[in-house]
């Protein structure tokens, strides 16, 4: 059901019925009925109401196909970097504001360094793998062989 993330928002609960349908997934209604409450929406008379979390807010297809970043994570790290460097947890206004003018600094230097040609770092090997794995996989998706699809 994981991979119903990587699958176009309009085929997302065609793929989840196409995929519920199996006898594999009898043993685990618990499962499908919590997803299914929070993900894709409950069906009842013949329409499925709304889920808890939209599907716009965990569809990952048109990130990974765009190759936008899937996660918040780097402004996780500035933050926590820029906590690191204010390094106390009630700084002044004043201590505050020097903070924010060196931040602001040192971005306008990585501006200029990027527009002079340096190269942006490079993502780790591992996550470039799969930053590539799940890539090939979007670009090559096909709504005719959606279980296959998502069992890869």
């Amino acid at each position: 059901m994981m991979a119903l993330a990587f699958v176009p928002e309009s085929d997302v609960i065609a793929a989840f019925e196409a995929l519920t349908s199996l006898d594999e997934f009898r043993e685990l209604d618990f499962l499908v009925d919590y997803f299914e409450d929070n993900y894709i929406g409950r069906q009842r008379r013949g329409r499925r109401g709304q889920p808890r979390y939209a599907l716009s807010l965990w569809n990952q297809y048109l990130r990974v196909q765009n190759s936008l970043p899937r996660s918040n994570n780097a402004v996780e790290a500035w933050h926590n970097a820029f906590n690191g460097s204010v390094s106390i947890a009630h700084p002044s206004v004043v201590r505050l504001a020097r903070k924010l003018q060196q931040e602001q600094h040192a971005t306008a230097i990585l501006r200029v360094q990027r527009a002079a040609g340096q190269p942006i770092a490079k993502k780790r090997k591992t996550y470039q793998r799969v930053d590539d794995a799940l890539h090939t996989m979007v670009v090559g998706y096909d709504a005719g062989d959606v279980i296959s699809y998502v069992a890869t």
